[in-house]
Parts: C-alpha cells; structure tokens; sequence
C-alpha cells in the first residue's frame, strides 16, 4: 500500500487530533481519552522520582529532563512480573522516535521523545549464506551488545522467514496471522501459546494501531500501541519528512517487546516487492 501525501499531512498527528476526517479507523476515544491526560500523570511520575531522590545522599534533586528518563525509561524489568516490557511504571503514553544512529548505517534506536534516551538497538546484517536474506537483531539500551529481545530473518530465498524470542524459533507464517473482518483487516501475533499475550494490528490505514488480544480491535480501552511510519514520498511542501514514531499506552508497556518485534516484522512486510 502506498501512502499518499494527503494522508500522511492529515494522519501525522492523528493520536493526538480529537477530530478526523473519517479515513482513520482507530476509535475518537483513543485520542481523547489517552493522549490528553498525558502530560499530567507524566509529571506526576517525575514529580513522585524527584521527591524520592531529594531525600537520598545526594543533595541536589535531579533536573526534569533526568527525572523524566527515570520515570518513562528502564531497559527493561527484571522482575518476574514483567518478563519483555521496556518501562512496567509509566503513568502515560509514551512517545518514542526512531532514530539513526550515526556511526552505524545499519541500525537504529528507539528513543523517549522527551528524555531522548534509547530504550532498544535496532540493527540489520546480512546472512553471509544467503547474501538476499537479512537478519533484523533487536537489543535493550543503545547498541548490539545489549541484552537480546529478539531476532527475525526475512528475504528473497528459499528460507522461510523465521524469529526468535526468549530462545525459541517459530516460522513467522505460524506467528503472525491474517485475521478480522470485513470492515477492518488485522494482523494477529501470536508467538505465545498463552493467548492473553497475543497482540492485533490494523495495518491498512497510515497509522498502524494495536490492540489487546485478537477480539478487542477497535476498543480504545485495549489500544497498546500506536506506529507511524515514515510517508513513502517527498512532502509536498519540501520539508524533510518526520521520523517513523511509536506511541506506547500503559497497558502496552507490558507487551512491548511482542509489539515492537511485530511491528518491524510488519513494516517490513507491507515495504517489500511482491
């Protein structure tokens, strides 16, 4: 599908618009009911870091820029509750960008909007065997040593497109799958056996939503995510064109793995030649 430039200028900020122009699926609700209360639980949570770091050792309490890192940034959670999310403690969405890094042409970060801090390494190499078929390696933190999230491997061979979490190995064909109806088509991931952790994209319109589970698409009180990518041609008037972002609600936080790898795994399908 080729996003034209028209839809790119009017979906741009379509999370945080309250009004559309009914060629975005995703429900009004989402908007107003999530992003406009953003800020204020942000600032609660940094608030809430800086009152317990002003009574540690240190004397002098962190600036808002460090305090907003703290509260929106943790690479990641230990604890057995929050086995694959990036940030279990947000209060808020959270916007993150997509963000070359410079020393390295063949990966990416993704970054907090706010605190600037990068949160996972996206990198690209090539399988040395099969020189059409590339190998997308996803880490925490802001470079290729970090700790593994997950791999995926997808080209022009006779390999069937593969991925890999948590040490296990599926054909992508049997993870991620073509569901819902004929009023908006999603792609359902389904990596775990356990169904509560599977994931729903609508990936028709120019901003990709995603949805808790494979029945909810639709339901602004299960929205997880919501991914825009970058337009496929010049803008109109001239600018450079904003960098891919993607805004992560509370409750997707605890998905965030499962939603970042999906939503690279589907870009990528939608931007490859038949």
């Amino acid at each position: 599908m080729i996003i034209l430039e028209s839809e790119w200028d009017e979906a741009a900020g379509v999370v945080e618009q309250s009004e559309g122009n009914g060629e975005i699926s995703a429900p009004q609700s989402v908007a107003t009911g999530y992003v406009q209360s953003a800020e204020e639980p942000r600032s609660r949570a940094a608030q809430s870091v800086t009152s317990r770091t002003s009574r540690s050792s240190d004397p002098v309490p962190p600036s808002p820029l460090v305090a907003e890192s703290i509260a929106t940034t943790s690479y990641g959670s230990t604890t057995s509750d929050y086995p694959d999310s990036a940030n279990p403690n947000v209060m808020g969405p959270v916007s993150y960008t997509f963000a070359p890094v410079l020393h390295s042409p063949n990966s990416m970060n993704l970054q907090s909007q706010v605190a600037m801090v990068p949160v996972y390494h996206i990198s690209v190499r090539m399988n040395v065997f099969i020189p059409s078929s590339y190998i997308t390696i996803v880490t925490r933190g802001d470079n290729v040593r970090g700790e593994m999230v997950g791999q995926f491997e997808m080209g022009f061979s006779i390999k069937k497109a593969t991925v890999i979490m948590d040490g296990k190995e599926k054909l992508i064909e049997n993870v991620l799958v073509k569901g819902g109806t004929r009023m908006a088509r999603t792609w359902q991931w389904k990596f775990e056996s356990d169904s509560s952790r599977h994931i729903s994209w609508t990936f028709d319109d120019p901003v990709k939503y995603c949805y808790v589970g494979t029945r909810s698409v639709g339901s602004a009180a299960n929205v997880l995510a919501a991914f825009t990518p970058p337009p496929l041609t010049p803008r109109s008037d001239g600018r450079v064109a904003p960098a891919a972002t993607l805004k992560v609600f509370p409750l997707g936080q605890y998905l965030f793995d499962h939603i970042l790898l999906s939503a690279l795994i589907l870009e990528r399908r939608r931007l490859s030649a038949s």
